[in-house]
């Protein structure tokens, strides 16, 4: 069994490997995004580098979980996090990303709305799963002011905390540029601390694909700051 076990994987990352020599032949990039990342941000941004440079080709890859750039899984991804570790990827600094409580519209009528950090602990919330905040503080500082009490659930990604707060009586915490827009949802608060980091990311081997090179470069000056209403 384990034999066949190593035998599978090989041959998974051979046809992992082949993609993506495939990609480089073919003028493709590969790029990886959670949802809500790719709709506000990434694919204006493959729309905005296509005009200039028509000869690429882009693949999307929707994830909420990290995939293996090493393996040759994408090109590039990216990545909310605190920080990127290790000596195995190319990392840019992307601006930060701005977060802000939310509710929705009928939830104030019942249980008041809280404007600050210290009014968290008096409403139910809806937090993300443990492996998601391990990797970004300003959530994790969110659940630390939580009353365990009062954690409704957990929902697994940005968009699913959307549509669960449209639906249940509790708040949560979302990216203004996912929160603001929707018109069933209200910005409780945001604070200095919600600033989240975000980083485009590359294996050192897909930087060495010049389309690759040219579109980290790209994004890195074109990104757009977040400057959320107060």
């Amino acid at each position: 069994m384990e034999l066949a076990e190593r035998m599978g994987g090989a041959a998974e990352q051979l046809c992992l490997r082949a993609d993506d020599l495939a990609r480089g032949a073919s003028g493709t990039i590969k790029v990886s995004a959670a949802y809500a990342a790719m709709n506000h941000w990434v694919l204006p941004l493959l729309s905005q580098f296509r005009k200039l440079h028509p000869e690429v080709n882009f693949e999307t890859c929707t994830r909420e979980n990290y995939i293996s750039l090493e393996s040759g899984e994408a090109d590039v991804a990216f990545r909310a996090a605190d920080k990127i570790t290790g000596d195995t990827l190319i990392v840019k600094k992307l601006p930060p990303v701005i977060w802000g409580v939310y509710c929705n519209k009928a939830y104030p009528a019942t249980h008041g709305m809280p404007r600050s950090i210290d009014e968290i602990c008096d409403h139910p919330m809806l937090l993300y799963p443990d492996e998601m905040m391990q990797n970004v503080a300003l959530l994790r500082w969110l659940a630390r002011h939580c009353d365990g009490d009062d954690i409704l659930g957990r929902v697994d990604s940005v968009v699913t905390m959307s549509a669960s707060l449209l639906n249940e009586q509790a708040v949560g915490a979302l990216p203004c540029v996912e929160g603001d827009p929707i018109q069933g949802l209200v910005r409780c608060f945001t604070h200095e601390k919600l600033a989240g980091g975000f980083w485009l990311v590359a294996s050192k081997e897909a930087y060495q694909k010049p389309l690759v090179r040219k579109f980290m470069t790209y994004v890195a000056e074109f990104f757009p700051r977040d400057t959320p209403a107060v």
